[in-house]
């Protein structure tokens, strides 16, 4: 079993990649040896560095910008958070309903309205649900577009 203690190590911030290189095989690898050693090398030395009988498995996934801010008529600041479409629930032409989690001062109701920031895109309120505190939003087009344009990464809170 792994404590946290396992994962605690000195890593100067200076050594930390602010930005990637503008040649992505040009980045730089550190490479764990079977006897602990440590050595740097250059991307394009992975493949020289994998054992022959290695399996590479590509991710060309991104993360969605999945959380949007808003307000409401009375100024006050919401958070959303789309978590996913939502198939079930109807939602106007033209637009898509996704299940999302809020934060607002007060409980969101059916029907209310959330002007994105800026835009004059308007969010509304098609479902409450109970007990997990989810809404379903309805979002214009497909969500995906709205989210690329309005969305910001979804990070934690450290």
């Amino acid at each position: 079993m792994f404590s946290p203690v396992d994962y605690s190590f000195d890593l100067p911030p200076a050594l930390v990649a602010q930005e990637p290189t503008a040649e992505r095989d040009a980045s730089r690898l550190l490479h764990v040896h079977d006897d602990g050693a440590l050595s740097d090398h250059r991307f394009t030395e992975l493949v020289d560095l994998l054992p022959a009988d290695a399996v590479v498995v590509a991710n060309d996934t991104r993360v969605l910008p999945a959380r949007v801010i808003c307000h409401k008529e009375t100024g006050g600041g919401v958070e959303i958070l789309f978590l996913e479409p939502e198939a079930r629930v109807p939602a106007p032409a033209g637009f898509s309903a996704w299940r999302c989690l809020a934060r607002a001062r007060r409980p969101l109701k059916v029907g209310q309205e959330l002007r994105v920031d800026s835009s004059g895109i308007m969010l509304t309120v098609l479902e409450a649900r109970e007990p997990n505190g989810s809404l379903v939003f309805a979002a214009p087009g497909d969500g995906i577009a709205f989210l690329d344009e309005h969305g910001h990464i979804p990070l934690p809170h450290y």
